[in-house]
């Protein structure tokens, strides 16, 4: 027989027993093994454009390693899909998106990474953060 939610007086739920606790510190450790393993880019970053505005999300999965980092943009200014990015190179403090027809150059700055974005024969400055 269902029961309304007024006519509970105490907790919603009851307390998580032995076994849910392990599970879930279970579920936690493998997600921090997972996240020590991946590199650097790996997660969703925004681009912002001259003055700050985002005009660009970026996903990538860096799996750590030499293995290669693949990833998607979209730009937030259309209804455009998304646009997987073709090939990344990474030097020491340099990393090179190729997205379709443009190319994204960066290098490492204090909060992320500073560069240009090349598109259609035009450069503009461009900044990537988390």
């Amino acid at each position: 027989m269902p029961v309304v939610v007024e006519a509970y007086d105490r907790s919603y739920e009851h307390a998580p027993s032995r076994a849910e606790n392990a599970y879930d510190r279970g579920v936690d450790n493998a997600e921090a093994a997972m996240d020590a393993r991946m590199g650097p880019l790996d997660g969703l970053w925004r681009l912002l454009d001259a003055q700050g505005n985002p005009f660009a999300q970026i996903a990538l999965s860096d799996r750590g390693g030499h293995r290669p980092v693949e990833g998607a943009w979209r730009k937030l200014d259309h209804r455009a899909p998304a646009v997987p990015v073709m090939e990344v190179a990474r030097g020491t403090n340099t990393l090179t998106l190729q997205i379709g027809e443009s190319v994204l150059e960066l290098t490492t700055a204090d909060s992320g990474w500073v560069g240009r974005l090349v598109e259609d024969g035009q450069s503009a400055p461009a900044r990537m953060i988390r």
